[in-house]
C-alpha cells in the first residue's frame, strides 16, 4: 500500500486513505465529487475525489487530530 492512497478505488481513481473508513467513511460518489462522513463527529463534508482540502481542513478546524492523520498516513 502507498503511503498516501488505499487499495480500494470510485470508478477509475484510488481512494485518498483519509477515505478509507479511519478518519472518514464514503457516504456517496459522484462522477469526480465524493462526500465522506466524519468518524469523529458524524459530520458530512464534501470533496473531488483525489483532492483532501476539504476533509483535512474539517480535521483541523473541529480540533480532531491532525496529528493522528499525519501519523497514521506515515505508517
Amino acid at each position: 500500500m502507498a503511503s498516501n492512497q488505499e487499495d480500494n478505488n470510485i470508478g477509475n481513481k484510488t481512494i485518498p486513505l483519509i477515505l478509507d473508513g479511519t478518519f472518514f467513511k464514503i457516504i456517496r460518489t459522484e462522477s469526480e465529487n465524493v462526500q465522506g462522513e466524519c468518524t469523529t463527529c458524524k459530520r458530512r463534508i464534501k470533496g473531488r475525489n483525489g483532492s483532501t482540502t476539504n476533509f483535512l481542513n474539517h480535521l483541523k478546524t473541529k480540533g480532531h487530530s491532525i496529528q493522528g492523520y499525519k501519523e497514521y498516513k506515515n505508517k
